[in-house]
Parts: structure tokens; sequence; C-alpha cells
């Protein structure tokens, strides 16, 4: 919306996302050989595990022209991220064969942030080019 040089903008997110089977990267213990890539048609992650994350969030943005050159600005909004999962965290090669150790955790955390920020806006010619 623009209006005698006002500008308003409001920018909205709403992200959902489920894994099943999460994989994690390898830890290879000291004096191990790597083995052979594995079959890609099997997880080495346990049945039963997975995690789910949500991400929502809402920032306003305005801005007002005082004139040609110089802008008054103020941004605020904030935001959450909801995470919940029970899975193997850095599953570690443990011999030759490829064999794998790993635990498995639950992790459940609600994270909540928050912006503002205000300011001056300025153009000016400085005589070159």
């Amino acid at each position: 919306m623009e209006k005698d040089g006002f500008t308003v903008s409001v920018d909205l997110f709403d992200q959902y996302q489920y894994v099943k089977s999460p994989n994690r990267p390898f830890i290879v213990l000291a004096g191990i050989d790597v083995p052979k890539a594995p079959n890609g048609r099997r997880n080495i992650a346990q049945k039963g595990m997975w995690w789910n994350t949500r991400d929502q969030g809402v920032l306003l943005h305005s801005s007002y022209e005082l004139n040609d050159n110089l802008t008054l600005f103020m941004n605020a909004g904030g935001g959450r991220s909801i995470v919940s999962r029970i899975s193997e965290q850095t599953p570690k090669i443990i011999n030759d064969n490829g064999d794998v150790e790993s635990a498995i955790t639950n992790y459940r955390f609600n994270v909540h942030r928050y912006i503002f920020e205000t300011g001056v806006r300025s153009y000016f010619f400085n005589g070159r080019y």
C-alpha cells in the first residue's frame, strides 16, 4: 500500500516438515577404513525414527519517504520453530565391515524469536561516478 511516500508490507510464512527414518552424517572411528557404500535401497536408520518441524513467522515492513533522498524505515516481527524428533544421532562406523553403532535421542524444543529495527536511508551525490 503506497500513499504520499508511505509504504507498508507484511510477510507471513508457515512451513511444516515430516521426515521418516532420517539419516544423519556418519563418523568413522580412528583406524577404520571407510567401507564400500551401502545398498541404497536400505536405510540404516531404525524403523520408528522420525522428526517433524514447524516454522512460522511474520514480518512487518514500513517506510516513509521524507523527500527524494531521505527515507525513514521500521521493521518488526517474530517467529517460532517447534521441533520434535526421535532419531539416531551421528551413527559411528565401528569396524571395517561397516557395522554401525548409534544412540537414539529424543529432542523437543520450541524457539521464539523477535526483531525490531528502525533507521534512516539516505542517498547523496559525492561528485564522482
